[in-house]
């Protein structure tokens, strides 16, 4: 029986190296450790479970399972990684406040100087999250300022010009006379420009959400990492 779970285990731990996080999710759910809280195998089941989670963008579904370990049962060398697990899932669910209270208490626990922290969650530091709908909705008022918004103003002045180029291109032929050129060829191209440019804002917004984050976290977690290291040689 005990053969069975560890293998079970590592079929999850290879669906993840592959990046397969729904299977190992699926795998990690099969997984039954021993009908005890205070085994190690529990622990592992569910920071695994609140890992993939985590790698597959369901940021609210691995802290549930983060809640699923008792803290008694967690090892002190799992201590610093489910703490920082819970941290960097606040992070991504913009919940900062506490996110920066949890790594404050991690400090403390370990006679670290919470300065660091109070430097890494300062407002002009914290991610700015972009809306998707009001990059598209934006981009459907005036073409290019989706991207805009979204930190993208080349392409968004590129955008801008293809609709007033596509529209000019319309309208010209249309008042010469060439009514076909002037709504098949022009009207066709402004409507794919303006469709495609409001879908390809929504796109650029949900990007920079997470490219901003990603780096937010990164530093979260070398300045964790870089104290958890100061802490075990002491």
């Amino acid at each position: 029986m005990e053969l069975n779970r560890i293998a079970l285990l590592k079929k999850a731990y290879a669906q993840k190296s592959m990046g397969n996080y729904e299977k190992a999710i699926e795998l990690l759910t099969q997984f039954r450790p021993a009908n005890n809280h205070q085994d190690s195998l529990w622990v592992v089941k569910f920071s695994e479970l609140a890992l993939c989670h985590f790698l597959d963008k369901n940021f609210e579904s691995s802290l549930a399972a983060l809640a699923g370990i008792r803290n008694e049962s967690i090892k002190s060398e799992q201590f610093y990684d489910i703490r920082l697990l819970k941290i960097v899932n606040l992070n991504s669910l913009y919940r900062f406040e506490e996110a920066k209270e949890l790594m404050e208490s991690a400090f403390v626990d370990c006679h670290l100087d919470c300065s660091q922290v109070d430097m890494i969650y300062r407002k002009r530091y914290l991610p700015k999250r972009r809306n998707p709908e009001t990059a598209k909705n934006l981009s459907m008022i005036i073409p290019g300022s989706g991207h805009v918004y979204s930190g993208r103003f080349g392409e968004g002045g590129i955008n801008f010009l293809l609709n007033a180029g596509a529209l000019s291109f319309g309208v010209y032929h249309i008042y010469y006379g060439y009514f076909f050129s002037g709504y098949v060829i022009g009207f066709t191209l402004l409507h794919k420009f303006h469709s495609g440019g409001m879908h390809r804002a929504e796109i650029l917004a949900e990007a920079k959400n997470l490219r901003d984050m990603t780096r937010f976290n990164e530093s979260v977690i070398n300045c964790f990492n870089r104290n958890r290291k100061i802490v075990l040689m002491d």
